[in-house]
């Protein structure tokens, strides 16, 4: 009888496992798709590249192009 109740135990266990798996994958699916990114969290500025003419937007940290990799910015 002992062994019965730590085999239910266990059952139930993985089974709220489970059940709490499927629903953190379905609450990240559902949610997850008008939330923040990585965009929202990074301070950005807009410059322009004295050496190609790129314009947009870099990291504030940034210090090369991401075209050209020179790091001749004006703004």
């Amino acid at each position: 009888m002992d062994a019965d109740l730590a085999h239910t135990i266990w059952l139930v266990v993985i089974g709220a496992l489970v059940v709490s798996i499927i629903a953190t994958t379905v609450r990240g699916l559902l949610l997850g798709r008008g939330g923040g990114g990585v965009a929202d969290v990074v301070d950005t500025r807009n410059v322009l590249c004295a050496s190609c003419g790129w314009q947009g937007e870099i990291p504030r940290l940034a210090k090369r192009c991401p075209n050209c990799g020179e790091n001749n910015f004006t703004n």
